[in-house]
């Protein structure tokens, strides 16, 4: 026996354009037992209107250029999500303190109710990227700069992304030369010619509940791609849990509108 992990996903009816997931990591239950519990969570997110859509993708800009900085974006998805789905994620934040309350923090927030994103910012390029995964597929773009001008690449940042979902904070800041290296084990430093081919590997894997969702796509990239100096040794588990931790135990809110 171990702990399950799976995903729930939803569609923003009204408020948004894509799907959000996350990881949720339930009490120890029989190997037989996994099948039924993932197809009876995705069956309840296909009727409060799961609907997968196209990825944002823009592959511009020199493939040479050093990726400078990284951080881990992570916004809790029940406040942005409609009526119909709120009383779902409500029953499974309660059914998961029961079954595993270890695994709170001291808000009310679960730290599976999350989704991340890598926020990236690269060499003689001014905008900052979005670089995610969702059930719709990969997504690899650049942020209006009108919506960036106030964020700063320093600890307890706030920003909004994207419309259809709450401000996310900005986790586990990380900077070329001192998080992640010139040289890689396998050579150079990380460039952004390798998040397109992180992209281009990741976009012909089909999303899976239990091992390829958002959560997932952050750690490889963090352990993978730019080689961060002490992540590249964690496990997914310990790296959710930091990075959650870090989400939830959070109570100062400073938003850049």
């Amino acid at each position: 026996m171990g702990k399950i992990e799976f995903a729930a996903t939803r569609r923003a009816l009204g408020g948004g354009d894509r799907p959000l997931f996350s990881t949720v990591a339930l009490a120890d239950r029989e190997d037989d037992e996994h099948e039924s519990v993932v197809s009876q969570l995705s069956h309840s997110c296909l009727k409060v209107g799961l609907v997968s859509t196209m990825p944002r993708v823009d592959l511009s800009g020199n493939g040479k250029d050093r990726i400078t900085h990284c951080a881990v974006l992570v916004h809790d998805i029940r406040h942005s999500a409609p009526d119909q789905l709120r009383g779902f994620l409500g029953t499974v934040d309660a059914v998961g303190h029961f079954l595993n309350p270890w695994g709170h923090g001291r808000t009310q927030c679960q730290s599976w109710l999350t989704h991340f994103a890598v926020l990236l910012k690269f060499e003689n390029d001014e905008r900052l990227w979005i670089f995610e995964r969702d059930t719709g597929g990969v997504d690899l773009y650049p942020l209006d700069q009108g919506r960036t001008r106030d964020f700063r690449w320093k600890w307890r940042q706030w920003i909004r992304y994207d419309d259809s979902r709450p401000v996310a904070r900005a986790c586990n800041l990380a900077f070329c030369g001192n998080d992640f290296h010139d040289e890689r084990s396998y050579g150079r430093t990380a460039q952004r010619q390798d998040v397109w081919n992180r992209y281009h590997e990741q976009r012909s894997i089909e999303y899976n509940l239990l091992t390829k969702n958002c959560q997932h796509f952050a750690y490889d990239f963090y352990k993978w791609t730019i080689e961060h100096v002490w992540i590249r040794w964690m496990n997914f588990p310990d790296f959710g849990k930091m990075i959650q931790g870090e989400f939830v135990n959070e109570s100062e809110l400073t938003s850049f509108e």
